[in-house]
């Protein structure tokens, strides 16, 4: 199993991940994470899984603005994941 680790001044996370994902996007509050089977997962702090959705291809990035969170896909999407499930946003 991979492991993601990320340091900072003000905290470290390493967490052991039982998927084959990379880290796309470090934001202040939560980790989010999206590999190429389309599965995108957000981790606390502590390595906790917070909220999971999945997309129907690979995630190529992750992006937030504020409040907002979108994600594009392999299929030239890009899905909001602002709600409780993923959105098509574009």
């Amino acid at each position: 199993m991979p492991i993601f680790a990320h340091k900072s001044q003000q905290r470290q996370l390493a967490v052991q991940i039982p998927y084959d994902i990379k880290p796309l996007n470090l934001m202040a509050l939560h980790c989010w994470i999206g590999n190429q089977d389309g599965s995108i997962f957000v981790l606390d702090h502590d390595g906790n899984v917070l909220n999971q959705y999945r997309l129907p291809d690979g995630v190529k990035c992750i992006v937030a603005d504020g409040a907002w969170v979108y994600a594009g896909c392999d299929n030239g999407c890009v899905y909001d994941l602002t709600g409780k499930l993923p959105r098509l946003a574009y």
